[in-house]
């Protein structure tokens, strides 16, 4: 019989989930699917706006609905809870602001949008590696 261990083929998948259970070890929060899919759309924007590859850091709910198909209320409720606000009776996470667009970038002012904070960054970075 062979040994889980021995199957451990450190393929990118396996790392990821390996930080997925180090974040919640060591912060004793467990994330959702969706709520990777913010934080990988935050650290992939903030990583290209560093490299001049972007105007600015910013990420749109509208685009990771979008790209993930998701609903409306799928993504801000899973924001939310990564903001400081949280929802209802569970306290959020602190790991992501809101932000404005630029002007320039979008005719509909209403679409909101979001922005790591200096935590969130940590955690992302930490996932993302």
């Amino acid at each position: 019989m062979l040994l889980l261990s021995l199957l451990d083929t450190d393929t990118p998948v396996e790392k990821f989930l390996k930080r997925c259970v180090e974040v919640q070890s060591q912060r004793g929060v467990v994330l959702s699917v969706v709520q990777n899919c913010i934080l990988h759309e935050l650290i992939t924007a903030a990583r290209e706006y560093e490299r001049g590859k972007r105007k600015n850091p910013e990420v749109s709910l509208v685009g990771i609905r979008d790209k993930y198909k998701l609903n409306d209320y799928t993504v801000h409720r899973n924001a939310q809870m990564l903001t400081s606000a949280g929802i209802k009776d569970r306290k959020g996470k602190g790991w992501i602001k809101s932000a404005n667009l630029k002007e320039d970038e979008v005719t509909n002012k209403n679409i909101r949008a979001i922005i790591l904070s200096k935590k969130g960054r940590d955690i992302a970075e930490l996932l993302f590696q």
